[in-house]
């Protein structure tokens, strides 16, 4: 086989293992706007499958990816253009577990702080990938994951008046990850 051959191959293979989580990642990070991540998403993976030699190892690649990705994010939601609408959203998200609360709690955090609450979070990321994915240094990937789960916390705490469901496999997640994150002791293992 030739060369070119085996690097389509590898390209090819490259974004069989990261497109689905890479998008996810992205959709739940733009607020369901389905123009925004798949564009933020196709982008990353363009640029990924021209360093696919480099990005060997799926878990810094996955970073890498999702630093494009908000890179790619950031530039786009500069752009003016028509917004999807929250039932857009919602139903672009509902296949994630993404209820109404859920969305209105991750629209009260910024962009970068939906990264790094995603990355952290629910995709489980190292501490030192997180920190690819935002392009910070240690002490500023916890300050931007810590405030994240807080602000989340705060936005997804319920009024006695609320008799909404607020279950979701996404919520749940977050909310446990979050509780044990911010205890004192450190929660549960």
């Amino acid at each position: 086989m030739s060369t070119s051959h085996d690097d389509d191959l590898l390209r090819a293979a490259f974004r069989d293992l990261h497109s689905i989580r890479l998008h996810g990642f992205a959709l739940l990070v733009t607020l369901g706007d389905r123009r925004a991540a798949a564009g933020a998403a196709r982008r990353a993976l363009l640029g990924g499958a021209r360093q696919v030699h480099e990005l060997r190892h799926p878990e810094r690649a996955a970073a890498w990816l999702r630093a494009r990705a908000l890179h790619s994010m950031t530039r786009f939601s500069l752009r003016r253009r028509p917004r999807p609408t929250e039932a857009d959203r919602l139903a672009a998200l509902r296949s994630m577990g993404v209820d109404g609360a859920l969305l209105r709690a991750l629209s009260t955090l910024s962009l970068r702080e939906r990264a790094a609450l995603v990355a952290s979070s629910i995709e489980r990321l190292d501490p030192a990938d997180v920190q690819v994915v935002l392009g910070a240094g240690p002490a500023a990937t916890e300050r931007a994951m810590t405030s994240a789960r807080g602000r989340y916390l705060a936005a997804r705490a319920p009024t006695p008046s609320e008799h909404e469901d607020r279950s979701g496999p996404v919520s749940e997640l977050v909310l446990r990850v979050a509780a044990r994150t911010l205890s004192p002791t450190g929660g549960p293992r």
